[in-house]
């Protein structure tokens, strides 16, 4: 899914597509979704530092 590896908001894909919750979204597409299998927390890290 080209939305999500483009690091468009989940939600936001999940309504495009039809569906009535993020669940199957995630469930079928978390490998293109951004940073899933990544750094976990390291984005949250981030934004704490910069406040």
């Amino acid at each position: 899914m080209l939305h999500l590896a483009a690091g468009e908001n989940p939600l936001f894909v999940s309504r495009l597509l039809g569906h009535s919750s993020t669940k199957m979204l995630f469930e079928r597409y978390a490998p293109f979704v951004a940073n899933a299998l990544g750094d976990d927390g390291s984005a949250f890290e981030a934004m704490m530092a910069s406040q």
